[in-house]
C-alpha cells in the first residue's frame, strides 16, 4: 500500500473512531436531524458524512489499484535472498563447506602398486557463489571454489524464454551423466561413482535448454571448448571442441515426485586439447591415489555416451547409469572403455528423494523433522543405502 493510502485509512479510521465516541456519550458525531439541532448544523453533519464517504470510496480504489512495488527486501530461504515484491527480480548468496577425514587400511599388495595412501584430513570443497534472475528474462551465476586453490565452477549469463528455449553462455558444466550433474550438495554419498571418471567437466561455451509435455521431457545441447580452472584455453592448435546433448523424460511422475521414473540419454562427441586425452579415478575416496590411469592416449577424436534409469517409489530410491567411450586412435585400433554403478537407497524416516524437473537430476531431501527436536530429541532423516560401481579402463594396450 502506497503511502497515500495509508494517510486516507489513518484519517478515515479516526474519524470513524471521533463518532464512536460521540456515540458513547449519548451525543453522536454522525445522526439524523431530530428537531433539536442548532440552525446550520445539519448541513455540517450532512458535509462530514459525504467526505467520509468519499474518503471511503478512495480507500478502496487504492486498495484494488495493483501497486508497482520496485523496493527489493531480504529474506531467507535455503541462502541469503534478495528480491521484489512479485520474484520476478531475485537474487541469492550462498556457499558450502565440506571437510573430509579418512583412514586407510592396505594389504601389502596394494602398497606396492600404488604406495602407502597416509590418513588425514582436507577441505574437500569451499565454494561461494552468487545466483539470480533479473525480471524474468535474464539468469546468471558465479561460483568460486577456493578448497586446493582458487578456481571457477560456474560463470555464466543465461537468456531466458527464448523462442528456441534458454540459452546459456559462459563457463557451464557440460550435460552429461545424472550422478555428475547431480549438486555435491545433494548426493548421497561423500564422492560420485567410478563411471564419472568419463566426465566432460566444465567447459566454456554455448548451450540451449527447453522443456515440453509441463516439464516432463527436457532437451538441450551445447558446443564447448576445453578449457582450465579459470575458463581459459588450453589447446596449442585452437582446434578442440566438443558437442554435448543430453535428453530426460518422466513416463510416470505421481504425488509431486514421490512416485516417478526417470530415463535420460547423453552423448558427446570430443576433439580433445593437444591431440591426448587421459581417464583416471580414485577409488570412491579424494584423499586416495588415483588406482586407475590410462595415461596419455593420443587420440584425434573420441565419443562417449550415457544411459541413465531412476526411479523413487515413496522411501525407496534407485539409479543406475551406464556409461561408454570410444577412443579413435591414430595408430592401431579404437579403444572403448566403460563403466556402471547401481545406487538403492532407502528413508527409515519417511522422507523421499526429490527430483528437480528443471535440471533433470535430484535435489536437495526436506526433513519430516528437525535433527534436534524442541523437546530435546534428535530428529532428522535418515538413510540407509547402498551402491556398486564398475569402471574399465582396460583395452587392448591401454
Amino acid at each position: 500500500m502506497s503511502n497515500h493510502s495509508w494517510r486516507l485509512a489513518l484519517l478515515f479510521n479516526f474519524l470513524l473512531l471521533l463518532n464512536s465516541s460521540f456515540a458513547q456519550s449519548g451525543d453522536s458525531f454522525i445522526q439524523p436531524d431530530d428537531g433539536f439541532t442548532q440552525p446550520g448544523e445539519t448541513e455540517r453533519l450532512d458535509t462530514i458524512e459525504g467526505q467520509l464517504l468519499g474518503l471511503q470510496d478512495q480507500l478502496t480504489a487504492l486498495q484494488d489499484e495493483k501497486v508497482d512495488d520496485k523496493s527489493l527486501h531480504w529474506y531467507w530461504d535455503s541462502g541469503m535472498r534478495l528480491a521484489n515484491a512479485d520474484k520476478s527480480f531475485k537474487l541469492r548468496w550462498g556457499g558450502r563447506i565440506h571437510n573430509d577425514y579418512a583412514f586407510f587400511s592396505q594389504d601389502d599388495e596394494l602398497v606396492l602398486a600404488i604406495g602407502n595412501i597416509p590418513n588425514g584430513t582436507e577441505f574437500r570443497r569451499a565454494e561461494f557463489y552468487s545466483e539470480g534472475i533479473i525480471y524474468d528474462s535474464v539468469e546468471y551465476k558465479i561460483e568460486m571454489e577456493f578448497a586446493g586453490g582458487l578456481s571457477f565452477e560456474d560463470v555464466y549469463i543465461a537468456l531466458l524464454d527464448l523462442p528456441i528455449g534458454t540459452v546459456r553462455v559462459g563457463f557451464d558444466e557440460e550435460e552429461f551423466s545424472m550422478d555428475e550433474l547431480t549438486s555435491n550438495k545433494y548426493i548421497t554419498f561423500m564422492e560420485r561413482s567410478l563411471p564419472t571418471a568419463f566426465k566432460p567437466g566444465h567447459s566454456r561455451g554455448i548451450s540451449v535448454r527447453d522443456w515440453y509435455y509441463d516439464r516432463r521431457l527436457r532437451l538441450t545441447a551445447g558446443l564447448f571448448r576445453d578449457t582450465a580452472r579459470y575458463g581459459e584455453s588450453t589447446s596449442v592448435a585452437g582446434e578442440d571442441f566438443s558437442v554435448t546433448g543430453r535428453a530426460t523424460c518422466l513416463p510416470i511422475y505421481e504425488c509431486e515426485g514421490q512416485y516417478l521414473l526417470h530415463l535420460g540419454v547423453a552423448g558427446t562427441y570430443r576433439r580433445p586439447a593437444n591431440d591426448t586425452v587421459t581417464f583416471r579415478k580414485r577409488p570412491e575416496s579424494h584423499m586416495a591415489f588415483n588406482m586407475v590411469n590410462t595415461g596419455a592416449i593420443a587420440t584425434e577424436q573420441l565419443r562417449m555416451a550415457d544411459a541413465e534409469l531412476a526411479a523413487v517409489f515413496g522411501r525407496l530410491f534407485l539409479q543406475t547409469e551406464y556409461t561408454v567411450a570410444m577412443v579413435d586412435r591414430p595408430a592401431g585400433s579404437d579403444a572403448m572403455l566403460w563403466g556402471y554403478y547401481i545406487h538403492v537407497g532407502y528413508f527409515l524416516t519417511g522422507e523421499y528423494k526429490p527430483y528437480d524437473q528443471g535440471d533433470g537430476v535430484f535435489g536437495r531431501v526436506q526433513p519430516l523433522n528437525n535433527f534436534v527436536t524442541g523437546d530435546g530429541r534428535f530428529g532428522g532423516a535418515w538413510e540407509i543405502a547402498t551402491r556398486y560401481s564398475v569402471l574399465d579402463l582396460n583395452d587392448l594396450d591401454i
